[in-house]
């Protein structure tokens, strides 16, 4: 569920099928609740679970300003406020401790591949993408603790987040003309880098203003040499220590193709990244128009197989029997809505916000209309090459 575009089409759903999903059963130790049964499921819990039900509920909030929601109705006994905070607290548990002293601010989620990307056996411990959302989900609560004037709370998880992010930044980052990207730490302290798409995606989504310019051309320039192809993107760059092996050549994961939203996402990341404030969001937007060739495909599926040369991906079903149909393309909707468009409410905050609105949008130039507001009213947004601005309908 891509919860920005989600809580636009339709607000009561989006309430309904959270308090029946996060009702359903503990999704923190468990890969997925079945909706149906509403009952955890799956037998082996995903590490960016957390994550990602944290990012269904800021959305929904953020578009909504649902009070009632977040104060007044309790699941499982506590409100979805505590939730938050539990959520983006998650990593303080002793069980994600990590054993090296000298990474006691990073959270070590376990060495078991299938709780990460599952055909990628490094990608697991500290992963950068992890820590990453931590910042991202302490930040975002302490923005709301502000606002509830409860301002030693959001000192004590600001504080908490800027630790985080300098632990990550200093420990995993490898910089230079040929870095780019990240590495996680194992037990024994050793830095085992992972050339993937997944931190290129979700580190710049929490901590791209903590970057200095530098780092953010490393990061593109990665993505572009070793990512990014003609029409798609790799999910795994075939200069991976590990990208050969031949379980790592499953098209989501892997080297040979990338999940569906995938490059959505990347594309939001070429966004968050922009050094250049003269280039605004070409990057981003000239990658969009080129993948928008894997639509020839019908409807987005679980995965797209990249082709040889200049020719767009294919939807690969085989050989893991992935899906044929699923929800991708609203990611790249909701991509549009929150970084072309700018429309990028707060949680917590009933003004209306839009994300860098100097900005130029010159290869955009449109209008997004009848946008819902935190504030229950209803407006235009307009882009063009000075930015994005709020328009009369």
């Amino acid at each position: 569920v891509y919860a920005t575009l989600q809580s636009l089409l339709d607000p009561v759903w989006m309430r309904g099928f959270l308090l029946w999903a996060l009702g359903g059963g503990k999704f923190d130790n468990n890969l997925f609740v079945d909706l149906l049964a509403n009952e955890p499921g799956g037998g082996y819990w995903y590490a960016f679970n957390t994550v990602s039900v944290f990012w269904m509920l800021e959305g929904y909030l953020s578009v909504t300003n649902d009070r009632e929601l977040l104060y007044g109705m309790p699941i499982n006994g506590e409100s979805v406020s505590e939730l938050l905070e539990r959520l983006a607290t998650n990593w303080t548990d002793p069980r994600w401790s990590s054993t090296s002293p000298a990474h006691k601010r990073l959270a070590d989620y376990g060495g078991t591949a299938d709780n990460f990307l599952e055909c990628i056996p490094t990608y697991v411990h500290t992963t950068a993408a992890l820590q990453a959302q931590n910042v991202h989900m302490l930040r975002s609560v302490a923005r709301l603790r502000e606002v509830e004037q409860n301002i030693s709370a959001a000192a004590r998880l600001r504080e908490l987040s800027d630790h985080v992010a300098g632990a990550m930044k200093s420990q995993l980052y490898v910089a230079g003309p040929d870095g780019g990207f990240f590495g996680t730490v194992y037990p024994n302290g050793s830095l085992v880098t992972v050339r993937t798409c997944l931190d290129f995606m979700y580190v710049p989504h929490a901590i791209s203003e903590d970057m200095p310019p530098e780092q953010r051309r490393e990061m593109v320039a990665f993505f572009n040499r070793e990512l990014r192809t003609p029409h798609w993107m790799r999910a795994l760059s075939r200069s991976d220590p590990i990208a050969q092996d031949a379980e790592t050549r499953r098209s989501d994961h892997g080297y040979t193709g990338a999940f569906s939203a995938w490059p959505a996402l990347s594309a939001q990341s070429l966004a968050l990244l922009a050094a250049d404030e003269s280039q605004g969001l070409s990057a981003a937007v000239v990658f969009l128009r080129h993948s928008a060739a894997a639509t020839a495909n019908g409807p987005y599926g679980q995965m797209q197989r990249l082709r040889p040369g200049d020719q767009p991906p294919f939807k690969d079903l085989l050989p893991k029997g992935t899906r044929f149909l699923a929800n991708c393309g609203g990611a790249f909707a909701d991509v549009m809505l929150r970084r072309l468009f700018g429309y990028l409410p707060t949680l917590g905050f009933e003004e209306p916000t839009l994300w860098r609105p100097g900005l130029s949008r010159a290869e955009l130039a449109g209008r997004l209309k009848g946008v819902r507001l935190p504030n229950g009213s209803f407006a235009d947004i307009c882009a063009d090459v000075a930015g994005v601005r709020f328009c009369r309908p």
